[in-house]
């Protein structure tokens, strides 16, 4: 039968690229055709050819990457004529084996009616088939934790019970060779390689054996890598640096064109990892590379001299050539799933630095993390010299609502006057985007895409972050703010819809933070901040506290409690009491969840007192343990020894919050600007029509008064249907 395949990827690494193969090489024999993956960034992309496979072929298949595979099935399969049902089973499977939300857990119960559901091991995204005619289409997750129960125990089989026994090939035609070098990454590296005359030597340290194991095992390797002596002592120098000088001696005691190096493993805030670094001997890479949960350092030192070798190839011209990754390819994946088995996160971070006495110039490149970074620096332009003394300072990459908060707790007044600068290009690391394009972006990081987002909500979120980058007030330069990868269609066409259309109160742009959902209130700037903003004030959302996950615990034990504070303040708790049920008291709280329990506004840690927001902040920033609530209560259990925060909500508090706007829009039909000016109270909608008509009014007069211009700027509002 012929088979159509279609992979929906944000980014594809070679994690992915495995699985990709892996599924064509089962339903391999199944097919009359040749078949391969055809690779989609966009559900709306892969629309079209979509409908045309389930048209004319006999079997679709769409394979999905995990953090978003929930998330289409919603979208694609009511879009396809399909009517989602509850499946009771995994329903059962997914309650059993986690503690999901009932969102959640709905979410991986949802399956076409009449599908033949193929359960994962725990439930969580299982696979699916449904028939219409003789066309036969499969659904399945890209995830390589049940990939291969799922292939091997439940797809294969139902196939082979609908077709017999899979065609087994002994001589497969040659354009099937030519497939197996496209699926495999790593043979299409030493292909590179080789074009290119460029040997590699990697530093015989610890983990040369499993390097050696990884290379013998490709085709084609042979006399392309060579090992170096483990020459250098580390010193007092960072794991970076001194993997960046291991790179660099291998290649220079080998007089080959690359080095590489895979260090011994280490532990750091982000969990357990390993440093990968190739150099050509003026420049390098260098990517710390991190295990995920409960892997072993050998499958550890496997993936990441895979990811070496990878980087080898793509580099294989020269470190920073135009075969190098370039400068913008910046990536940053949301975690959609907080406790899934395994959660790969890939951050690529450049950054230009003089090498600690070998004056190497390199960027640091992240890779497969266990959890979202606070900060992450930015690139720098390439084209960098360097002397002994010049060093580059990365800039610091936040969330644009932290870039806000900073101007709001800062100690000198921030105004930003009203203005029609609605530009047709952002600035990001010197290169120019589509202003657009590089909003959605922004929107879309700002956004949880568990959420059950809708048109009104992301047009109210669209004018928020557009309102934030006016309040900046730095010509839209959004190289130190975080962005999304890829944006949705529905994010890209409510960005349009309202693009250039801000809220300001008194003359002045306004700063407009927001919270995910609240504590049955939100906040007060004053409250949580310190600052009074009279549009920023406490008003009612009592369907956020209609949600599973609106209230929770985190434990903290006194033993981490009394680190995270010396870390931030270096005030020792055990010297201010030997009771760690003193160390800290809430001093005050705004009273927003139920008259007793709210915002803290101010708490007492140790011998100083500071706010609410701030303790969290430190917490967060020192701490796995995470108070993603500034409304939280304390407590200590003494047998345990152990403080408990009870938190309310999720965030700030302050301004709009997510879930009540998304829940004003579908539940009271309300609009974008309806939520604006229920969750900013005072401020006005700016739109550049308005401004436009204004500059118009005023070129017909005589010119006047800066008074009478101020008072002619503060009258212009604009209120849509």
């Amino acid at each position: 039968m012929r088979i159509r395949m279609f992979s929906l990827c944000s980014e594809r690494d070679l994690s992915q690229r495995k699985l990709e193969a892996k599924i064509a090489d089962a339903l391999h024999g199944f097919a009359s055709n040749e078949i391969e993956f055809e690779d989609f960034s966009e559900p709306a992309e892969m629309l079209a050819p979509l409908a045309e496979s389930l048209k004319n072929e006999a079997l679709t298949v769409v394979a999905v990457e995990k953090p978003i595979y929930n998330k289409i099935k919603k979208k694609l399969l009511p879009a396809m004529g399909y009517i989602l049902d509850e499946d009771a089973t995994i329903r059962a499977m997914v309650s059993d084996n986690s503690d999901l939300d009932e969102k959640k857990i709905t979410s991986h119960s949802l399956f076409p009616e009449g599908a033949k559901i193929f359960p994962s091991v725990d439930g969580m995204f299982s696979a699916f088939s449904v028939q219409k005619g003789s066309k036969l289409f499969i659904m399945l997750p890209l995830d390589k934790n049940r990939v291969d129960a799922l292939l091997n125990n439940e797809i294969i089989p139902y196939l082979v019970g609908l077709f017999g026994e899979p065609v087994n090939e002994d001589a497969p035609p040659a354009p099937k060779k030519e497939k197996a070098v496209f699926s495999d990454p790593l043979v299409r590296s030493v292909n590179l390689l080789k074009e290119a005359n460029a040997s590699v030597a990697f530093c015989a340290n610890k983990q040369e054996e499993i390097i050696d194991a990884v290379i013998k095992r490709i085709e084609g390797s042979d006399d392309l890598f060579v090992f170096a002596p483990h020459v250098e002592d580390r010193g007092d120098i960072d794991v970076v640096s001194y993997s960046v000088q291991l790179a660099r001696a291998a290649k220079n005691l080998s007089h080959t064109e690359l080095g590489a190096v895979i260090s011994d493993p280490f532990d750091d805030d982000n969990g357990r990892g390993v440093c990968i670094s190739i150099t050509d001997g003026e420049k390098a890479i260098a990517r710390r590379f991190y295990a995920e949960d409960g892997e072993e350092d050998e499958s550890l030192v496997t993936a990441a001299t895979e990811e070496a070798i990878t980087l080898l190839g793509q580099n294989a011209y020269g470190v920073l050539s135009e075969n190098a990754i370039g400068t913008d390819n910046i990536v940053h994946e949301k975690v959609a799933e907080k406790k899934t088995v395994k959660i790969i996160l890939i951050t690529l971070i450049i950054i230009l630095v003089l090498c600690l006495g070998a004056g190497i110039v390199f960027k640091i490149l992240d890779g497969r993390g266990k959890k979202e970074p606070t900060t992450e620096p930015s690139t720098q332009p390439t084209t960098v010299t360097t002397t002994e003394k010049e060093v580059v300072e990365p800039a610091e990459i936040k969330n644009l609502m932290v870039h806000i908060v900073d101007l709001i707790k800062g100690k000198e007044e921030h105004q930003v006057r009203m203005s029609d600068n609605a530009p047709d290009k952002f600035t990001r690391n010197g290169e120019e985007m589509d202003a657009r394009d590089a909003l959605a972006l922004i929107v879309q990081n700002a956004i949880n895409d568990e959420d059950d987002w809708n048109e009104e909500a992301l047009k109210a979120m669209a004018v928020v972050m557009f309102t934030n980058l006016k309040y900046r007030d730095n010509d839209f330069d959004i190289s130190d703010v975080e962005i999304a990868n890829t944006a949705d269609a529905e994010v890209k066409q409510a960005v349009d819809a309202v693009y250039g259309e801000y809220l300001a109160f008194e003359k002045y742009v306004i700063a407009a933070p927001f919270t995910r959902y609240s504590a049955g209130k939100t906040a007060s700037a004053e409250s949580v901040y310190g600052v009074d903003l009279p549009y920023l004030v406490s008003v009612d959302v009592d369907s956020d506290k209609r949600t599973d996950d609106y209230k929770y615990d985190v434990t903290i034990s006194s033993t981490e409690l009394s680190s995270i504070v010396y870390k931030a303040t270096s005030e020792n708790l055990a010297e201010v009491s030997n009771d760690p049920k003193t160390w800290i008291k809430i001093e005050s709280q705004d009273k927003a969840f139920d008259g007793d329990s709210g915002y803290v506004e101010k708490i007492t840690v140790g011998k100083e007192i500071i706010s609410g927001y701030d303790f969290a902040q430190m917490v967060n920033s020192n701490s796995e343990n995470r108070i993603t609530s500034v409304c939280f209560d304390v407590s200590y259990n003494a047998t345990n020894k152990e403080f408990v925060f009870t938190c309310y909500g999720f965030g700030s508090g302050v301004g709009l919050s997510q879930r009540g706007a998304i829940r004003m829009a579908r539940r009271e039909n309300a609009t974008y600007d309806d939520i604006l000016a229920y969750f900013y109270k005072g401020a006005e909608l700016i739109g550049v029509e308005d401004e436009e008509e204004e500059t118009e009014e005023a070129s017909s007069t005589e010119k006047p008064s800066e008074s009478e211009n101020e008072s002619t700027t503060e009258s212009t509002t604009k209120k849509q249907d």
